[in-house]
C-alpha cells in the first residue's frame, strides 16, 4: 500500500464523533474536505434511533455504536455516557486500524478523554 500520496484512495482516515452522523454541519464539512483531498473516510459515531450499525453514505463508511443517549442527568450519568461510547470506540478503532491502517484518526468533540479511544492507532503509528 502506498501511504505517501494524499491522492491515493487507499489512504484511509477515520473521524470519531460522539454524536450521530449525519447531523452536525461542521462534521459534514470536515468529512467533505477530507474526501476532496483524496482520502477514503470512515466515521465512528453514536447510533441514532433507527440508524443501521454500518452503512455507506456518499462514499463515507459509517460505523455507529449503540451507547447511552445524552441526558446529562447527573455526574454519574455523564461519566456513564462517555464510557459507553469510549470503550466500544477504542475496541472498534483497534480492529479497524489493523485492517485499514489509518493515516489519520480525528476525534472531533469533547471530552478530551475521547482521544484515548484513538490511542491504539497512535501507538502503532509510532512503531
Amino acid at each position: 500500500m502506498n501511504r505517501g500520496s494524499v491522492s491515493d484512495m487507499t489512504s484511509h482516515v477515520c473521524v470519531v464523533s460522539q454524536r450521530a452522523y449525519p447531523g452536525d454541519a461542521r462534521l459534514c464539512t470536515e468529512i467533505q474536505a477530507l474526501q476532496g483531498a483524496g482520502y477514503a473516510v470512515d466515521v465512528v459515531c453514536m447510533r441514532g434511533r433507527g440508524q443501521p450499525l454500518i452503512s455507506n453514505e456518499q462514499g463515507v463508511t459509517i460505523y455507529r455504536l449503540p451507547s447511552l443517549t445524552r441526558k446529562r442527568a447527573s455526574k454519574l450519568r455523564y461519566v456513564a455516557e462517555y464510557v459507553s461510547f469510549m470503550l466500544p470506540c477504542f475496541l472498534l478503532l483497534a480492529v479497524l486500524h489493523l485492517w485499514k491502517r489509518y493515516r489519520l484518526v480525528h476525534v472531533t468533540n469533547l471530552p478530551d478523554a475521547l482521544a484515548f479511544a484513538a490511542s491504539f492507532p497512535n501507538f502503532l503509528a509510532r512503531r
